[in-house]
């Protein structure tokens, strides 16, 4: 893991210029606060906020000399097999192999026997998992699902080096799915109230996805804005009336 520590007027403020930065979202980080801000007294002896968000990192792709030799060497015939396909193919596979020896290790620890099918696109694995004991993959309010594509991410990314970075989906029998569908019709609700009552609305606390999915519903609301408070497991969306400074 790896990790780089931001400054902001707001703990938000640095959070988000941190995602910039990384070229990531909220999903892809945990978020230590190092140093909350301070307003000061009329302004005088403010300090910025510190935060360090905490990411997944990749490790050198270089072997040993050894290694190197024994990789290229090979017979004509298994060097011809191994140039084959495109290279889109050799990724997808390679891929793909990561991610169904990690889930199948994964499942085994977990002592869970759980249908596994993956469609892919360029950037995205979509993963869906089907088990008698859905409960014990799903978690509450998804956050089992919601760890095991994090970890999964990781996995796969680590062997993904020099390529645009993959986003790991997984769901079990569409929970995650319809829990999207749940929060996005709750960030609309609460919205609609917030303009028609002209004051802001904390919604209940939420794991880093769910807030994630709440964000992105109303990142093209004009009349709104959502920002983050407390810290976890108690952290919670805000819905602000109008456009806060940098959304």
């Amino acid at each position: 893991m790896k990790s780089i520590e931001v400054t902001g007027k707001t703990e938000e403020e640095a959070i988000e210029s941190g995602l910039r930065e990384l070229g990531l979202t909220r999903d892809d980080v945990s978020v230590e606060v190092v140093e909350r801000a301070k307003a000061g007294f009329l302004g005088i002896g403010s300090t910025p906020a510190v935060v360090r968000l905490v990411f997944a990192g990749e490790e050198s792709r270089a072997g040993t000399p050894e290694e190197t030799t024994k990789t290229s060497a090979g017979t004509p015939e298994e060097t011809a097999k191994t140039s084959a396909g495109t290279p889109e193919d050799t990724q997808a596979g390679a891929r793909a192999e990561t991610l169904d020896a990690f889930l199948a290790g994964l499942f085994e620890h977990m002592g869970v026997r759980a249908a596994v099918s993956v469609s892919e696109t360029d950037t995205d694995i979509n993963v869906e998992l089907t088990c008698e004991e859905q409960g014990v993959l799903v978690g509450k309010n998804g956050e089992v699902l919601s760890a095991i594509a994090h970890v999964a991410s990781y996995v796969v990314n680590r062997e993904n080096r020099g390529r645009p970075r993959t986003r790991i989906n997984v769901d079990a029998e569409n929970f995650r799915r319809r829990r999207d569908e749940e929060l996005t019709a709750l960030a609309r609700d609460t919205a609609s109230k917030v303009i028609k009552l002209r004051h802001n609305i904390r919604l209940d606390p939420m794991n880093a996805y769910e807030r994630h999915v709440v964000h992105e519903a109303l990142q093209d609301n004009d009349k709104v804005s959502t920002y983050s408070v407390g810290d976890e497991p108690r952290r919670r969306v805000v819905v602000y009336y109008g456009r806060r400074e940098g959304s």
